[in-house]
């Protein structure tokens, strides 16, 4: 990964806050807003089913599709998603999407994240 570390959004303290929870067995999206010319930060993600998941999955990606982190979730939570060194970065430019997939009948869900 290629991103000019002049570029990258490092701000003061804490980055900004998201979360997003969904109904039994629908997905949980975070979309976090693309800012011009900089890298994106997602400095932590968590996570919460309300019970054992089928097929739990946590996906970072870029809003074209690629996968930059994927965690599969086999406990209920919560719990922290341990990212790949401190943070991940995204492209310049670029939103972030967090996903916290459906998983299954009547389990319901939560992710959270800081991003800067």
């Amino acid at each position: 990964f290629a991103c000019n570390t002049t570029l990258w959004n490092r701000g003061t303290g804490m980055g900004t806050g998201y979360y997003n929870a969904h109904a039994a067995n629908t997905e949980a999206l975070i979309t976090i807003p693309a800012v011009t010319d900089v890298c994106l930060e997602l400095e932590h993600v968590g996570f919460s089913y309300d019970s054992a998941p089928t097929g739990g999955v946590i996906t970072i990606e870029s809003p074209s599709g690629t996968i930059l982190q994927k965690y599969y979730v086999t406990s209920a939570g919560p719990g922290p998603v341990p990212l790949s060194g401190s943070c991940i970065k995204g492209a310049v430019g670029s939103a972030m999407l967090v996903r916290l997939s459906a998983a299954g009948s009547g389990v319901s869900g939560a992710v959270n994240c800081i991003a800067r």
